[in-house]
């Protein structure tokens, strides 16, 4: 898929940019580890799940986030950061800007009815 490509593109530029060499996290049913991004990030919200789940970031970063919802409206919701982007079906993304400005560990949730009950959930950490 052309989000997951560019997801993909995006942290192979960053890690050689960082001289580190990390592996690519493993795809399917066990929960994605958290991704460290800087600039912009890729999310794909279907079946029930977010992909990445689970988010890393840095106080001050602004992320720029595309999110793409192909099955179904989703949303992209933490309340306790203010957030709450309601994504219809749609095969270009929509684009959301957010700068973290308080470390804490938040959560992720799809606030559409039965979302959240099916697994719709993931983590977001801020770090100082």
């Amino acid at each position: 898929m052309k989000t997951r490509f560019t997801l993909a593109l995006y942290l192979t530029v960053a890690v050689l940019a960082l001289g580190v060499l990390t592996g690519c996290p493993a795809s399917g049913p066990t929960p994605t580890p958290a991704v460290p991004v800087d600039g912009v990030l890729d999310v794909d919200m279907r079946n029930y799940v977010y992909e990445p789940r689970s988010f890393e970031f840095k106080v001050g970063e602004t992320v720029e986030f595309r999110l793409i919802s192909e099955d179904e409206p989703h949303t992209f919701t933490v309340k306790e950061l203010g957030i709450n982007w309601v994504v219809p079906k749609n095969e270009e993304p929509q684009v959301e800007t957010f700068t973290f400005s308080e470390a804490g560990t938040y959560r992720l949730v799809c606030t559409v009815a039965g979302h959240e009950g099916s697994g719709m959930v993931g983590k977001i950490t801020v770090v100082e």
